[in-house]
């Protein structure tokens, strides 16, 4: 009896083992999935943010003549919604990659 129960536990232990593996595995196709995603959105949302960014310089700079008042004022948010993506792109980026420092599991390997 006690053997057959020694020998349901050592299953146990097994079935639990696995499990672990593939729970890190699971994890790390998660954050490899993640990492891409992110890397994807800052190039996507990036570009078109410069190219914003650059035409409203150009407007201010009077490319197309001189602006007045109304127009300079309406550059000017366009410029300053611009500045408040980024950041807020920036704020995302940061905290992705706190998570991902804070995922490194130092003793990972101690449990592999």
């Amino acid at each position: 009896m006690l053997a057959e129960e020694l020998a349901a536990a050592e299953e146990t232990i097994e079935s639990l083992a696995m499990s672990e593996q593939e729970a890190w595995a699971l994890a790390d196709a998660a954050r490899t999935s993640t990492q891409e995603i992110i890397s994807m959105l800052s190039h996507e949302l990036r570009t078109p943010l410069q190219a914003i960014f650059g035409y409203a310089e150009l407007l201010e700079e009077g490319i197309h003549g001189e602006l007045n008042q109304d127009q300079r004022t309406d550059v000017s948010r366009i410029q300053q919604s611009q500045y408040e993506v980024l950041k807020l792109l920036n704020r995302v980026l940061l905290h992705v990659r706190a998570e991902r420092l804070a995922m490194s599991w130092p003793d990972r390997e101690a449990t592999a």
